[in-house]
C-alpha cells in the first residue's frame, strides 16, 4: 500500500462545500422558511427562487460528500486520481467565467493542490527507468 496522506485536498473541498451550504442557508433563509411552512413536499413547484435555493444547498452538500471521499482516499492511499484536480480546475474555470461574482474561483487552488498531490505520488511510486543507474 502507498504512503498515507494528510487528506488536505479533501478537507479543502469539504470546507468549500460547508461554506457554500452555510451561505445558502443564510441567503435563502426566507425562501427555505416558506418551503417548510408549506410542508416541503412539492414546495419548489414553479417558483424560481425555491429552485435556486434547492440547487445551491444540494451542490454544497455534494461538495461536502466529494471532499469526505477525497479525504478518505488521500488518507488511505496518499494520493488522488489526476482527474480530480483536472475536473476541479475545469469546473472552477468554466463556472467562474460564466458567473464571475461567485465562489467557483475557490475551486482553482483546490484543483491545483489535487493535481500536485497526484503528480507527487506518481513521481514517488514510478519504477526507475532502465537507464537509471539505481535500478
Amino acid at each position: 500500500m502507498g504512503r498515507r496522506g494528510t487528506g488536505l485536498v479533501g478537507t479543502l473541498i469539504t470546507a468549500v462545500g460547508a461554506g457554500h451550504t452555510a451561505i445558502g442557508l443564510v441567503g435563502y433563509r426566507s425562501v427555505l422558511a416558506a418551503m417548510v411552512r408549506e410542508g416541503l413536499v412539492d414546495s419548489v413547484r414553479d417558483v424560481p427562487r425555491r429552485g435556486e435555493a434547492l440547487w445551491f444547498l444540494t451542490s454544497g452538500a455534494g461538495l461536502v460528500v466529494t471532499g469526505r471521499l477525497a479525504s478518505f482516499a488521500e488518507q488511505r492511499t496518499g494520493t488522488l486520481p489526476p482527474s480530480t484536480g483536472a475536473l476541479l480546475l475545469g469546473i472552477g474555470a468554466l463556472g467562474g467565467a460564466v458567473l464571475p461574482r461567485s465562489g467557483f474561483w475557490l475551486l482553482l487552488p483546490v484543483g491545483a493542490a489535487a493535481l500536485r498531490t497526484a503528480r507527487r505520488d506518481a513521481a514517488a511510486t514510478r519504477p526507475p527507468s532502465r537507464s537509471d543507474p539505481r535500478a
